[in-house]
């Protein structure tokens, strides 16, 4: 695949093993359905389900999945727009 979400699965992961919910012994479904952002794991969460939205999306399939993350190569212009 172009683009797997292999990485954004194993950050929410991370992100789910570090919250105070997990530590705090429940199941990790009661913890992702929490939608608040005390933990931080919204915004991963929302990554990885657009992430795997995006893979079968059929508009998607010749030109790939976008990235969820910025390239590292993107450089900002002079007029501050990335090239």
């Amino acid at each position: 695949m172009a683009n797997s979400c292999v990485r954004l699965r194993e950050q929410l992961l991370e992100c789910l093993a570090d919250s105070a919910c997990i530590q705090g012994g429940k199941a990790m479904e009661e913890c992702m359905a929490v939608r608040d952002e005390e933990g931080g794991c919204l915004s991963k969460r929302l990554l990885y389900m657009q992430c795997k939205r995006g893979q079968l999306d059929m508009r998607n399939r010749f030109k790939g999945n976008v990235p969820s993350q910025p390239s590292r190569h993107a450089q900002p212009s002079a007029d501050g727009n990335s090239r």
